[in-house]
Order: C-alpha cells, then sequence, then structure tokens
C-alpha cells in the first residue's frame, strides 16, 4: 500500500492555490455493473465498505458509469475513492493508484475516473485527490452474483479503501 503513504488533506485548485474541502468526509464512488457477475466487484466492495468505516466518515454511492452529475460530490468530499472491476489485471489482483485529470474523449453518459476529475476541476477550479482501486476480474458473464474470486477480491478492495480512509480523516 505504498501508494496511500503520500495522502494528503490538501486539493489543488488550477491556480496553484490550497482549497480545503467543505467536508471531512471521503467519497466513495464503486461503479460498474451487477447484472454481468464480477463487473459488479466495485459496487460490492462500496457495500461492504460501509460496515468497515464509522458513520460520518465516508459516503459512498453506487452506480453503473461515472457521469458529470458526480462532479460536485467530488468538490467537497476530502478524498474521493473510485471501486471498480477490471479485465487488465489477473482475476484477484487488487491494484490502488492515484487519479489524475485526463483531457479528452468524454461523453456526456460515462466519464472515466480522470475524466471526472478534470470535469470537477473545469466547473470548480479544484483537483480533489483521488483514487482508483481496481480488482481484476474473473469472468463478466449475465448474472447477478460475483464469481468467488469476485467475492474475496470485493473484500480486499473494501480493506483497502478503508485504510486510505483511516489515514486521512
Amino acid at each position: 500500500m505504498a501508494e496511500l503513504r503520500g495522502l494528503s488533506r490538501t486539493w489543488r485548485s488550477g491556480a496553484d492555490v490550497d482549497v480545503r474541502p467543505t467536508s471531512d468526509r471521503a467519497l466513495v464512488i464503486g461503479f460498474g455493473n451487477p447484472l454481468r457477475e464480477d463487473d459488479g466487484i466495485g459496487w460490492q466492495a462500496a457495500e461492504l465498505l460501509q460496515g468497515k468505516v464509522p458513520e460520518g466518515l465516508a459516503e459512498i454511492v453506487c452506480c453503473h458509469q461515472l457521469t458529470p452529475e458526480l462532479a460536485m460530490q467530488l468538490e467537497t468530499a476530502s478524498l474521493t475513492i473510485f471501486l471498480d472491476a477490471s479485465l487488465e489485471q489477473a482475476a484477484g489482483e487488487v491494484v490502488c493508484r492515484p487519479i489524475h485529470p485526463e483531457d479528452g474523449g468524454a461523453s456526456s453518459h460515462h466519464l472515466s475516473p480522470g475524466q471526472l476529475l478534470q470535469f470537477t476541476r473545469h466547473l470548480t477550479g479544484i483537483t480533489p485527490s483521488a483514487f482508483l482501486i481496481t480488482g481484476g476480474a474473473f469472468r463478466m458473464n449475465l448474472g447477478h452474483r460475483l464469481t468467488e474470486i469476485g467475492e474475496k477480491t470485493a473484500q480486499r478492495m473494501a480493506e483497502v479503501a478503508a485504510t486510505a480512509i483511516s489515514l486521512t480523516t
């Protein structure tokens, strides 16, 4: 968890002026499709996280995809954590990495975490501190349950997210 060691509560504005969030709460966004087996890992990790952090330390949101409407929630959070499944890493592997604003290719219907950060910066002048925690998916077929590997992966993702929240609040 070396990625979590440098967490800071300071946000950066576009003008390189320190801007403080208006809340001490972290924002956790679990996203994906819970009707496609392990594509629901992010949702499951977010739901598991609710039992791991004290009430009031985190706002937890589950959604199918990241949309521009989430930008205002990012503006006020002390830290934003995105939880998602990945087919680009080994099944069961959990990776945590910082996210930075990214330009280009944004749709009005769905965004990547970096595009959502860029959209937030464009609207508010604030670049929130953010991490993406991904879990390697085993299978993403039609089905409303995670695979056994997916269940274990979601649990590990929730543990990493809880650690990040405890280090920043």
